[in-house]
């Protein structure tokens, strides 16, 4: 079993940044600067590992993402500078716990056009050791990180901020929160188990095959090794043809998202070989991109967390709405195991999440008399399947209205435009 992170998460709110975080112990107190007398007693508790301490400043602060906030650091890059630790601030060493997970953030604002980065000592202390770099302007900006503590049990967060020279910063807010103290945050794919299903019909009122064959898919005990808690999986095969990454491809219901957020999005997934998966999207202004990176599966449970695409951080544009679709066509005969889809918003937390509301398509199929009727279907695609999951009829686009199936008694699945429901033939 393994669990696969792509990216840390870094993320860039500004007129978002007052949103409410999830609660937590703050392991950094001191980084309001609120309760310092004066600079000297600044650097009592924090590093000028280069630069000028004559050139800092405990001003009153003027941060206008935190109405609260009393006092804020100034620093200014030394005139000759031109590497990024020719100005570096280091918060003191803090302890921290191997395996949990923490969230590091601040709010930062310069006099013009600035450059910094983020970076620690070692990359076995919190994640990688040079984050990539962030630009600042005059307006007041949240810069937030999570990532996984390692093996070192100790860090001391440095800002670099050398790169222009003769640049002015303002500091506030450093704060370094234990995610395993909070809540379980709200997954906005709220069906994404597949625990609450009956059966495969069910699943696909809420979930999409946009490509592949509906009756390859089976709904099953879990068998997720990664999840003991786990009821139930979805099996899905790619079809024997298949050559493109969107042969199969699985969509989630349409997920709201508020712009300026950025999120957090993971699966656990098997696979009966070695398949190949992607995220995609249908629009690059949903989030973060429409095409995410390949991932490659095995025959273990795997987690996969995704929070970062290409560099740039899982953040919702302005589209205000997202389908995720798993596009795992690239193998053809892949058989793939999918559980526990989840989409955490981390910039509000568990208090400004909303549960999406699902649009499915209105079916109409009845029966009467042996005849299996589907109305209102003119240019929709239509399948039906036995429950055993044998297809009986499939039409790509309706040329009428009206359908009407005459079919021996039993259970069947109607799929309208990749939305199902199911009708009893007597």
């Amino acid at each position: 079993m393994r669990k696969i992170y792509l990216m840390l998460t870094m993320f860039l709110c500004g007129a978002f940044a007052s949103q409410v975080y999830a609660t937590g112990t703050n392991l950094l107190p001191q980084g309001t600067f609120d309760a310092f007398a004066d600079k000297a007693e600044v650097f009592t508790v924090f590093t000028l590992l280069n630069g000028d301490v004559a050139d800092a400043e405990l001003l009153a602060s003027d941060n206008s993402l935190d109405p609260t906030s009393t006092k804020m650091l100034k620093l200014i890059t030394p005139a000759a500078a031109t590497n990024a630790w020719d100005l570096q601030l280091a918060t003191p060493e803090i302890t921290l716990v191997e395996g949990n997970e923490y969230k590091f953030s601040f709010d930062i604002r310069s006099e013009g056009d600035g450059l910094f980065r983020i970076s620690t000592t070692d990359p076995d202390q919190f994640g990688s050791q040079y984050r990539g770099d962030v630009a600042t302007s005059t307006a007041w900006k949240t810069v937030v990180y999570t990532a996984t503590a390692g093996a070192a049990g100790a860090v001391k967060f440095n800002f670099d901020m050398g790169t222009i020279a003769e640049m002015v910063y303002y500091v506030d807010n450093i704060k370094l929160t234990d995610l395993s103290e909070e809540p379980e945050p709200t997954n906005l794919v709220e069906d994404g188990s597949f625990d609450a299903f009956a059966d495969k019909a069910e699943v696909f009122t809420v979930f999409s095959l946009l490509n592949g064959d509906v009756a390859d898919a089976e709904l099953l005990a879990s068998d997720n090794s990664l999840d003991p808690t786990s009821t139930k999986m979805l099996k899905l095969i790619t079809p024997a043809a298949a050559t493109n990454a969107w042969d199969l491809q699985f969509a989630t219901p349409e997920i709201p998202l508020i712009e300026g957020h950025t999120y957090k999005f993971s699966v656990d997934i098997r696979s009966e070989g070695e398949g190949k998966f992607r995220i995609s999207t249908s629009g690059a202004d949903q989030l973060a991109g429409q095409y995410w990176p390949d991932v490659v599966t095995g025959t273990d449970w795997t987690t996969v967390e995704i929070t970062e695409v290409y560099g740039a951080a899982l953040t919702a544009g302005s589209a205000g709405v997202v389908k995720l679709n798993f596009d795992m066509g690239t193998v053809a005969g892949m058989v793939y195991y999918i559980d526990n889809i989840k989409l955490i918003d981390l910039t509000g937390g568990t208090v400004s999440v909303v549960s999406p509301e699902v649009k499915k398509e209105e079916i109409k199929a009845y029966s009467f008399n042996g005849i299996l009727s589907i109305d209102d279907v003119l240019g929709k695609s239509v399948q039906v399947y036995s429950i055993s999951g044998a297809q009986v009829y499939s039409a790509g686009a309706g040329t009428a209205n009206e359908i009407n199936l005459p079919l021996n008694k039993g259970v069947y699945i109607v799929v309208v435009n990749n939305s199902a429901t199911k009708v009893i033939v007597k």
